[in-house]
């Protein structure tokens, strides 16, 4: 599998280790380097982005054609690369949550991992129920402006939040 694809729901234990799905531990054994990367989700909901390296590697190739005096580069990288996270993949196909990421998610005893195509997210199950039905409703309301034949024109999602 090329992309991480659906969601999952996984039990977190008391050490706050967590089973990556298998179809997305798939997709991340094709990277260079082993293991997730986790990084702050730039939105107010209560989520943690993941991914493997190689899209990291992208987001610094973008960050170097930003103007390296610019505060906005310090900005992006600091909140995109600073602020990540790179975690091993144990023998059992688990990570290890830090402690901050649980506290800013909201995760206890449950994660669920959704996929978002190159890119994945990880959040508790209250809050993922939440931003899915407003998902839902967004998509629902605007899916004729969806091509699949070609790159969509899709309406602004401010109102999601």
């Amino acid at each position: 599998m090329k992309y991480f694809i659906a969601n999952y729901e996984n039990k977190v234990d008391k050490k706050g280790r967590v089973s990556v799905p298998a179809s997305f531990r798939s997709v991340l054994e094709r990277e260079a380097e082993p293991g997730v990367v986790l990084f702050p989700n730039q939105t107010d909901w209560p989520c943690v982005n993941g991914a493997g390296i190689s899209r990291i590697e992208t987001f610094i190739e973008q960050l170097e054609h930003m103007n390296p005096t610019e505060e906005d580069r310090n900005y992006f990288s600091m909140a995109m690369i600073g602020m990540a996270r790179q975690l091993p993949i144990d023998a059992d196909g688990r990570i290890i949550l830090p402690a901050d990421i649980l506290e800013a998610t909201g995760i206890t005893e449950k994660a669920v991992f959704v996929g978002l195509g190159q890119t994945f997210q990880v959040w508790s199950p209250e809050a993922f129920q939440e931003y899915s039905a407003k998902a839902q409703s967004f998509t629902q309301a605007n899916n004729k402006g969806f091509n699949w034949n070609s790159k969509p024109s899709i309406k602004s999602s401010e109102n999601l939040s």
